[in-house]
């Protein structure tokens, strides 16, 4: 079995936000387990969706349907989908779609999380 033909997903909750953690080929094949990551993680009321793909190896037109099925989601809730991704391949489709007028489009989950989350009061000086 090559890359194109597997992907492993999981999933995770903190609060309001979702975390999708996929590794592989999110296509056609595929899609069922993104589909049903995504849709496990709006019934659990999350209000934001972090789509770790800095693992997935390339993405067809079904995989981009998924995200915008997660955008679909999170839209009532006026929460964000942020997409990570470090492959080239899979930043060019996803910029050729212009997905990222739709999605926010990160380097990594801590860029998502720091878009998110207020600043650490930790970090504040005392006062």
């Amino acid at each position: 079995m090559d890359d194109r033909e597997s992907l492993q997903v999981r999933i995770r909750q903190m609060g309001e936000i979702g975390f999708l953690h996929a590794k592989g080929s999110v296509d056609l094949k595929t899609l069922p387990g993104v589909r049903d990551a995504i849709r496990d993680l709006l019934a659990k009321r999350a209000k934001h969706l972090i789509l770790d793909f800095t693992g997935v190896t390339y993405i067809d037109s079904a995989g981009i349907t998924s995200i915008m099925t997660a955008k679909r989601g999170v839209s009532a809730r006026e929460g964000e989908v942020f997409v990570a991704t470090r492959t080239n391949e899979v930043q060019l489709a996803l910029r050729i779609v212009q997905i990222d007028r739709v999605v926010q489009m990160v380097d990594s989950v801590e860029e998502a999380l720091e878009a998110l989350l207020p600043p650490s009061s930790a970090s504040e000086p005392p006062v």
